[in-house]
């Protein structure tokens, strides 16, 4: 029997994407030996309304800056161009009914988000159909989830990164210079986003 095509999918608002998603990325496809990691780009994230600053079609361009010709990462582009708030279970579900062979779903995640994962619109329909690998982040609370979820850790991650920061990080070029990859800070520039190159 042939072995299912193991498939990473790593979910965010990606607001901005910084190298510290490229790091995890790398790390759970490397770790866990997936064959493909589809960052998923969050059109309506329903519990961070009050935090997106970039559109979602920017974000997607973005995103693809970050991964360029990196070995088996891509962009998903289903959730920006999706109407209405965006679920994972439903992304889920669409990846399983549109596959034409045998696949693993493995969702890739802070332990940040992992910890609220409990709270998800059909968390229990998810945990039947997903692995999760959770990326460590400092400050954060050791994962407590109920054994339904199958969780594997992501191991040897430390970037200072954090979407959080650099949105708030104000004149700090250094910052953004040393967590975002050129491309995406001239990018920025141009949209005079997170404060770069806008003076504000």
């Amino acid at each position: 029997m042939a072995l299912p095509v193991r498939l990473g999918v790593f979910g965010g608002t990606f607001d901005p994407p910084h190298l510290g998603h490229l790091a995890v990325a790398r790390a759970a496809r490397d770790q866990l030996d997936l064959d493909e990691v589809r960052l998923m780009i969050a059109g309506d994230p329903w519990q961070k309304r009050d935090r997106s600053v970039a559109s979602g079609l920017l974000r997607l361009e973005l995103t693809e800056l970050l991964i360029g010709n990196e070995p088996r990462l891509k962009t998903d582009d289903r959730e920006v161009l999706r109407t209405g708030p965006t679920y994972t279970i439903d992304t889920v579900e669409a990846l399983l009914r549109e596959a034409t062979e045998m696949i693993s779903i493995t969702l890739i995640m802070g332990v940040d988000a992992a910890a609220g994962i409990e709270t998800w619109h059909r968390a229990q329909d998810l945990a039947k159909l997903v692995t999760l690998a959770v990326a460590p982040r400092p400050g954060c609370e050791p994962l407590n989830l109920s054994d339904s979820w199958s969780v594997v850790p992501l191991v040897g991650l430390d970037s200072p990164c954090a979407s959080t920061d650099l949105r708030a990080s104000g004149h700090d070029e250094g910052l953004l210079r040393q967590c975002l990859p050129e491309a995406i800070f001239l990018r920025l520039t141009q949209e005079g986003l997170y404060a770069v190159g806008n003076g504000n």
